[in-house]
């Protein structure tokens, strides 16, 4: 399909594909929160954070389900990377953590409450092992600098920033979806203009820029960490690590069947983010030292490198962990 050359038929054009990529960005968003919340309201979920987290007969009675659930969301996550099957893996990784839209539309107050039954698949975390979730709190490290600011009209400030942030993955992956559809409707097989000059993999960074957001805004900087149960930074760093090895995968498999302007184009975008040079090369100097390669080849070295990562990061945020309790220890000594 080529494009329309009549303005009439242009402006039909763009609008179907506008129509498209909303529907698209809107299903990211609120494909859960409806039927979620319905069931939630249902079943009587409390629309307080104390009296849900507090042992009750529904926790005890939801428990076998939650790590059910548990076993098979993480199952979705391996099992789609043995098949090679990224989007299960993908699917696996959002549906571990987005239970955090019940955090937020508790703590915003929302007309979702209901989707508060999304915390049933963190049961397993929260009231067994709660510490396991701070093993992620290196993604907090831009927030240190506001940790300073401790008016109540800041918060308020500070939470509008974080919206910001939402609306701004959003926003990228919207344009991203109708760059894909456009590329798709003028019969190209690989999607390289407007703003995939930027990022080879825009739609998973507006997800992950918007899942963020979302953590952001429910971190203990807005609301006091005894009103909300733990911030669950690990999950939002295991979910990162998979869409970054899903992306990573499928670049490899298209290097095998794609011409030199898939390479070309590659070469010259940023993998997810337009980062300075030194910070790119920082990135990268794992692979140059332990696989002495230039980027990851294959599964084995992907493998590899996004382990290393997730080994440091974890490490990091554990070291931060200590460091906060020790502190908290010589305050009160």
């Amino acid at each position: 399909m080529l494009v329309p050359k009549k303005k009439n038929n242009q402006i039909l054009f763009i609008a179907i594909i506008s129509v498209l990529s909303l529907t698209s960005t809107i299903g990211m968003v609120f494909f859960f929160l409806f039927p979620l919340n319905w069931f939630g309201s249902v079943i009587g979920l409390p629309d307080t954070w104390p009296s849900y987290w507090n042992p009750s007969s529904f926790v005890e009675m939801v428990t076998p389900i939650a790590f059910f659930s548990l076993a098979i969301v993480l199952l979705y996550i391996i099992v789609g990377f043995i098949i090679k099957r990224y989007k299960i893996s993908i699917l696996g990784s959002v549906a571990l953590y987005i239970p955090i839209l019940g955090y937020f539309s508790f703590a915003m107050s929302f007309m979702f409450t209901g989707v508060g039954v999304l915390f049933v698949l963190w049961i397993p975390f929260v009231n067994y092992c709660p510490g396991i979730l701070k093993l992620g709190d290196i993604v907090l490290v831009p927030l240190l600098p506001l940790t300073l600011l401790t008016s109540t009209p800041l918060y308020t400030i500070l939470l509008i920033f974080f919206l910001l942030i939402q609306g701004l993955g959003i926003t990228i992956f919207f344009f991203s979806v109708a760059e894909w559809f456009y590329s798709r409707f003028i019969n190209h097989e690989i999607t390289v203009s407007r703003i995939y000059r930027y990022s080879r993999h825009p739609q998973y960074l507006g997800f992950l820029i918007w899942s963020y957001g979302i953590l952001l805004s429910v971190s203990p900087i807005v609301y006091p960490s005894d009103v909300t149960p733990p911030l669950p930074t690990l999950l939002w760093l295991i979910n990162a690590l998979v869409v970054v090895t899903v992306a990573l995968f499928e670049e490899n498999e298209l290097l095998r069947i794609q011409n030199t302007d898939y390479t070309k184009w590659r070469e010259e975008t940023p993998f997810m983010l337009p980062l300075p040079n030194f910070v790119s090369a920082l990135l990268i100097k794992p692979v140059k030292v332990f696989l002495k390669k230039e980027w990851p080849k294959n599964r084995k070295d992907i493998a590899f490198i996004i382990s290393f990562y997730t080994v440091i990061l974890i490490f990091l945020s554990a070291l931060s962990s200590i460091l906060e309790i020790s502190s908290k220890l010589l305050n009160t000594s």
